[in-house]
């Protein structure tokens, strides 16, 4: 007699793999940040960590009213795109481009954060935005072909009507930070419009989105870094969770518990309770001590992504 075995075959190789109604511009975005990196490190010789967030930002009406005044927004077209989008700016961005020549002359420069944008400076400003628009469309490029304009500059929200007030809208939200400055920009779409790029380009996206290294949640640690004044680190070997029985049977001398970290061989550095980084255990001039190997989320991504073990199915013979 037969037995008929079913053996599922992991194609992803243990890597977590999703895709959804957004996965298109996730892969563009996911794409922009990595030219900003160069552009930002390449233009004002500072290295910033990036991250973006895609939120449905409801009827347009609501949104620009949502917008403070004064802030410089820039009415921009994508030729992938039927309407116009917006291109908002933080102001403390906004004038960082426009401190840029003294940022690289002197390694330093003082930003407002009011709004500082006049007629006068508004072409240093419009060109470094110009780029940015244009990373964007070159980003886009990779999976639909994208030619892009800056229409105008408006600074009050009245004159950057580009949607019906009902019409429902799209905004993705970039931020920037490097050392104490913290600022961003975003991008606001007609929903509508979007639609139909999200809908032809989930596949391809997700082909060619998952090459993309995810960008690093360094949130936990900067939160952390700005809520508390002291630090203990604590090295945890593993966990094991118990029953009440377990317990009562495990207080005897002799007993072995396994535990189990998720980390194969490394160990989970604890900062203030909060689990941040992995570490090798070992020894250092006589003390007990534990070499950092990275992020604790890196590390069990890549394990994650190693070739689990496979075995042949034996079948009955005859």
């Amino acid at each position: 007699m037969a037995f008929e075995t079913t053996v599922p075959l992991d194609l992803s190789r243990g890597e977590s793999i999703t895709s959804g109604y957004y996965t298109p511009l996730e892969v563009v975005v996911k794409n922009y940040l990595s030219e900003l990196e160069s552009y930002f490190f390449d233009q004002f010789h500072i290295s910033c960590v990036f991250d973006f967030r895609i939120d449905p930002a409801g009827k347009f009406q609501e949104y620009l009213g949502s917008i403070a005044q004064p802030t410089p927004i820039f009415v921009v077209n994508f030729s992938t795109l039927k309407d116009d989008a917006l291109l908002v700016m933080d102001n403390p961005l906004a004038n960082l481009f426009l401190e840029r020549e003294e940022l690289v002359r002197q390694g330093r420069a003082k930003v407002p954060k009011g709004f500082a944008v006049d007629l006068e400076n508004y072409p240093r400003l419009e060109e470094g935005i110009s780029q940015l628009v244009g990373l964007f469309a070159k980003s886009w490029s990779r999976l639909q072909d994208c030619d892009h304009r800056i229409s105008k500059l408006v600074s009050h929200r009245i004159k950057a009507k580009i949607m019906a007030p009902g019409e429902s809208c799209l905004k993705v939200k970039v931020g920037l930070a490097y050392k104490g400055f913290s600022s961003g920009f975003e991008f606001c779409f007609s929903a509508f419009g979007m639609d139909l790029f999200l809908k032809s380009y989930g596949r391809q996206a997700l082909l060619m989105g998952e090459r993309t290294q995810p960008t690093p949640n360094l949130e936990p640690l900067r939160r952390l870094i700005e809520t508390e004044a002291e630090y203990q680190a604590t090295a945890v070997l593993g966990e094991l969770y118990l029953s009440r029985q377990d317990l009562e049977r495990s207080l005897k001398t002799g007993m072995v518990l396994p535990v189990k970290s998720g980390l194969k061989d490394q160990i989970a550095v604890l900062v203030n309770g909060l689990p941040l980084f992995s570490g090798e255990p070992g020894e250092s001039l006589g003390h007990q001590a534990v070499l950092v190997q990275g992020r604790i989320d890196e590390v069990r991504q890549e394990l994650k992504r190693q070739p689990k073990p496979f075995a042949k199915t034996h079948y009955p013979k005859g």
